[in-house]
C-alpha cells in the first residue's frame, strides 16, 4: 500500500451473469405475479355488487361448490344444487369464483337473451371448453367456432335440419327401434332378465345416429363401437376441473386419456373411409344421409368434423334424455298408460310410426318429452361464455348488471328449467303444463305474467349457437318412447339408481336397471 501502486482488480468472469440471469428471472416472476394480483383485486372490486355465495376455500373459491358437488350429485342425489339454492338465496344475477377466475351465473330471461342472443357476439365461448369441445369431436366445428366461421358453419347447415330432411329419417329411428324391441327388449321380457336401459339406449341411438348420420351401421362393426365407447370421458372430479381450468388437459399423459386418444384415432379412420367412400362413389340417386348432404358444401376435413358433431352430440344427448323419460314414466304409470293409449290409437291409424304424419300425432308423447327436458336438462349448462368487452346486461327483475371484460358468464339450464318463479311446482313432473291451454299450462303462463316458454325453458341453449339437431333429436324420441311404452311395461330392478350422473357435459341416471314385461 505504501508504493503507491494500487493492487489489480479481479472482476469475476462467471458468476455474477448468472447472478443477473436469477434476479433478472424472479423480477420477472414478481413483476407477472404482481399484474395478475392487481388484475384479480381489480376484477373483484369492480363485480362487488353482484350477490353471490362466500368461497369455501381462498385457493378454489367456489370449485367444489360447483365442479365438485356436481361431480358427486350421483353420490348425494342433490341435482342441480348449488345452482337452486344460490338463485333463491341471491336472485338472478350470481357472483361466484374457480380459483381466480370470476364468474356470473344469469338466471334471467331477458339476460339470457342478452347474453345468447341479442349480443351473443360480445360473449364468445370459454377458449378453454371451446377446447374441450373441439377436442371431443376431433376438429374445429360448430361447438367451438366462433364469428363469421360459426356463422357460416350454421349457414351450411341450417338446411340439413328442416321438417324435410327429417321426415326422411323417420323410417331409420321406426326400423331400429323395432329391433330394439324385437330382440333385446322382448327376450329380456320372456326371461325375466334385468336389462340396463343406458346401455340398451346407447346401442339403439349409435345405430340411429350413424346410419342417419353418415349411413353406417355400428351393430355390423363391433370395433367401431368400442372405439366410439371408449373415447367417451370417463366423468371424475379430475377431468371435470382439468376439462374446465386448466389449458391441454386432455393431452396430459393419464393413462384413461393415452387410451382415449388411441380411440379417438380409430375412430377418425372409421368415419374418414366413410367419406372417402361417398367421394369416390355415385350420387344420382340423391342424398340419404346427413353426410350426403354436407359434402357438396364442405371440405373432407370439414366434413368430418361436422359429421364427428352429430354422431358426438346426437347420440349423447338423446341416450341421456331417454333414460329419464323411462325414469319419470316407471315413476308416473299413470302418464306411461296416457302414452300407451295414444300409441295404440295412432298406430291403428296409420298402422305404424313409419311416416311424419304418425309422429306427428304423438301430442302427448311429445309433452312427457318436452317435460323430461325440463325435469332433468340433458346438459346442465350452457357452454362457458367470456365477455369480451366490457358490458352492461339488462335484467327482468332489478337494475341492469355490469359485467366487466374477461368476466366468465354462465347460464345453467338445469336450474332455469326448474326455477321457482317461473314454474309452478317446478320439481313435480307434469307433462300437462306442455299441452296449450291446459290448467297447468295457464299456471306457468300466470307465473310469467303471460310470457311463452321461449327463454325460461332453455332444454337445447338459446342464441345462434343453440342445438341445431334439436327437432332430429325429438322426433326420435317420439318414436323410440312411444314404441317402448306402447309394447312394454318397466319397473326399476332392485340395484337401479336414478341419480344423476354427471359427465362433464350431459346427465344420465346413475344406474337404469329395469325388469320389464310385455304391455297389456
Amino acid at each position: 500500500m505504501g508504493s503507491g501502486h494500487s493492487l489489480p482488480v479481479i472482476l469475476p468472469t462467471e458468476w455474477p451473469w448468472s447472478r443477473i440471469a436469477i434476479v433478472a428471472t424472479v423480477s420477472t416472476i414478481a413483476l407477472v405475479t404482481c399484474r395478475a394480483i392487481l388484475r384479480f383485486l381489480w376484477k373483484a372490486y369492480q363485480v362487488r355488487n353482484i350477490p353471490g355465495p362466500k368461497a369455501s376455500s381462498f385457493l378454489l373459491g367456489h370449485a367444489l361448490d360447483t365442479l365438485g358437488r356436481s361431480a358427486k350429485w350421483h353420490l348425494h342425489g342433490d341435482y342441480p344444487e348449488p345452482y337452486i339454492s344460490w338463485i333463491k338465496q341471491f336472485g338472478n344475477a350470481i357472483l361466484f369464483r374457480e380459483l381466480f377466475n370470476y364468474a356470473v351465473i344469469f338466471a334471467d330471461p331477458k339476460a339470457i337473451q342478452h347474453v345468447l342472443a341479442t349480443n351473443g357476439r360480445n360473449y364468445p365461448r370459454d377458449k378453454i371448453i371451446a377446447s374441450y369441445l373441439a377436442d371431443i369431436v376431433l376438429g374445429e366445428g360448430l361447438l367451438s367456432t366462433e364469428g363469421s366461421v360459426h356463422d357460416e358453419y350454421r349457414k351450411i347447415l341450417n338446411p340439413i335440419f328442416t321438417s324435410n330432411s327429417i321426415k326422411s329419417f323417420v323410417p331409420i329411428y321406426d326400423t331400429q327401434t323395432r329391433i330394439i324391441c324385437e330382440t333385446i327388449i322382448q327376450e329380456a321380457a320372456k326371461n325375466g332378465q334385468t336389462l340396463n336401459m343406458t346401455d340398451v339406449f346407447t346401442d339403439l341411438t349409435l345405430r340411429t345416429i350413424g346410419l342417419a348420420g353418415f349411413g353406417f351401421n355400428f351393430k355390423d362393426d363391433a370395433e367401431a363401437q368400442k372405439a366410439y365407447n371408449n373415447a367417451q370421458l370417463v366423468p371424475t372430479p379430475l377431468i371435470l376441473v382439468g376439462t374446465r381450468v386448466i389449458p391441454r388437459f386432455l393431452d396430459s399423459p393419464l393413462p384413461s386419456l393415452v387410451r382415449r386418444r388411441e380411440a379417438q384415432a380409430q375412430l377418425k379412420k372409421v368415419v374418414n373411409t366413410v367419406i372417402e367412400h361417398k367421394l369416390a362413389g355415385s350420387t344420382k340417386d340423391g342424398p340419404k344421409d346427413l353426410l350426403d348432404l354436407i359434402l357438396p358444401h364442405s371440405s373432407p376435413e370439414e366434413a368430418f368434423v361436422h359429421t364427428m358433431t352429430f354422431l358426438t352430440a346426437g347420440h349423447e344427448t338423446t341416450t341421456s334424455a331417454l333414460g329419464w323419460i323411462i325414469v319419470n314414466l316407471i315413476k308416473h304409470p299413470n302418464v306411461a298408460t296416457q302414452v300407451r293409449r295414444e300409441y295404440k290409437a295412432v298406430v291403428a291409424k296409420f298402422g305404424s310410426l313409419n311416416s311424419w304424419e304418425a309422429v306427428d300425432e304423438l301430442i302427448f308423447t311429445l309433452a312427457v318429452i318436452q317435460e323430461s327436458l325440463r325435469l332433468n336438462a340433458i346438459a346442465a349448462k350452457v357452454a362457458r361464455r367470456t365477455c369480451a368487452s366490457d358490458d352492461i346486461v339488462p335484467m327482468q327483475e332489478g337494475p341492469p348488471i355490469f359485467v366487466p371484460a374477461g368476466t366468465t358468464v354462465e347460464v345453467v339450464i338445469a336450474a332455469m328449467n326448474r326455477h321457482p318463479k317461473y314454474w309452478a311446482k317446478p320439481d313435480s313432473f307434469i307433462p300437462e303444463r306442455f299441452l296449450e291451454g291446459s290448467p297447468e299450462w295457464n299456471a306457468d303462463l300466470a307465473l310469467r305474467d303471460g310470457k311463452p316458454h321461449a327463454l325460461y325453458y332453455i332444454p337445447f341453449s338459446a342464441g345462434s349457437k343453440n342445438c341445431i339437431g334439436q327437432r332430429f333429436s325429438i322426433v326420435e324420441m317420439q318414436v323410440v318412447v312411444a314404441t317402448l311404452i306402447g309394447q312394454f311395461d318397466f319397473k326399476l330392478a332392485q340395484d337401479a339408481d336414478t341419480r344423476a350422473k354427471y359427465n362433464g357435459v350431459t346427465t344420465f341416471p346413475t344406474r337404469l336397471t329395469v325388469n320389464v314385461s310385455i304391455a297389456e
